[in-house]
């Protein structure tokens, strides 16, 4: 399935890898600082878990999931993303039946009946009218499809435009009744990292796609021979999140303090300033796994930064942002 398809070397994809390979050197000359690197890439995961579900049709916002709490449905969605890109992240092989199997079960874990295996019945994708637009390969020949598609990424020599073209033709065969999205951006990220254009996953493209819905679904939805247009916007994807990255960075030591914090820390000053007089008991039962010490730690780390107050001296003191 994958010879079925072609692109042309463009001007623009020229431009676009010229441009993705300067971030790339630009991004490894740039001084890292690890706590605010481990901050970042925190905040990149579950920005990439978020837009990837929000392409599916998740509401939540950014808001609703950066501090955890209570979990529905919608933010289950997510966080389980969050799990299958932190899997993919540690994962060292060659990709495989099993890897994609596993990247499936834990991403869709509770969300679809058929969990971790590849589907056994007919599948279309249609239009919010109700239309088929695609109809997919048929179930018997999804392992077929799938180890063919497995040959083309593991050989060596791959490129940018190889990434492209392996997204979608994984979503072409929609191997899986539901979760194919989910489990093909993640792929394509993993992709990315294997390749060197990880950025030491900071990099979320999933923003960019969610921003350019229309666009991504259109672009996929190309019944030729001939995906360079795909292929064009799948590089203009990475380029414009890898850009992002180096702003990031670049600002890194001349953003807001709390732009910085750890990521308990970070999380205990939004929680103040949610409340506005907080306890430190309401503290400790957000945060019951972490000794009370540690967190009267945390608490004059951010008093010493200015980012708080606190009133009070005995044991009936309470924290207010400043």
């Amino acid at each position: 399935m994958i010879k079925d398809y072609i692109y042309l070397k463009t001007p623009k994809i020229a431009s676009l890898i010229t441009q993705i390979n300067t971030y790339r050197d630009l991004f490894e000359k740039i001084p890292k600082l690890p706590h605010i690197q481990e901050n970042l890439l925190r905040k990149s995961t579950l920005k990439s878990s978020l837009y990837s579900a929000r392409i599916e049709g998740n509401r939540l916002e950014m808001t609703d999931v950066e501090f955890g709490g209570i979990q529905n449905r919608e933010k289950r969605e997510v966080f389980q993303i969050f799990d299958g890109l932190k899997f993919a992240r540690s994962f060292k092989g060659r990709t495989t039946k099993e890897f994609i199997l596993e990247l499936h079960q834990r991403v869709m874990d509770d969300l679809t009946a058929e969990l971790g295996r590849f589907r056994t019945e007919p599948s279309a994708i249609f239009n919010t009218a109700g239309v088929a637009i695609y109809v997919a390969p048929s179930a018997q020949k999804v392992p077929i499809l799938v180890g063919k598609w497995l040959q083309f990424v593991n050989r060596r020599n791959s490129n940018l435009c190889d990434i492209a073209i392996t997204h979608f033709v994984f979503e072409k065969i929609h191997p899986f009744l539901d979760g194919n999205g989910r489990v093909g951006r993640i792929l394509m990220n993993w992709q990315l990292q294997k390749l060197g254009y990880g950025f030491a996953g900071l990099i979320s493209f999933e923003d960019y796609l969610e921003q350019n819905r229309n666009n991504y679904y259109s672009t996929l939805a190309i019944e030729k021979k001939d995906i360079t247009e795909f292929v064009e916007f799948i590089l203009e994807t990475v380029a414009q999140s890898a850009q992002k990255v180096i702003l990031q960075l670049q600002k890194q030591e001349e953003g807001k303090i709390e732009d910085i914090l750890l990521p308990r820390r970070a999380e205990i000053l939004a929680i103040i300033r949610e409340h506005q007089v907080v306890t430190f008991d309401q503290i400790h039962r957000r945060f019951l796994s972490v000794n009370s010490r540690t967190l009267h730690y945390d608490l004059q780390d951010l008093v010493r930064k200015g980012l708080i107050r606190k009133r009070g001296a005995t044991r009936g003191s309470v924290y207010a942002p400043k």
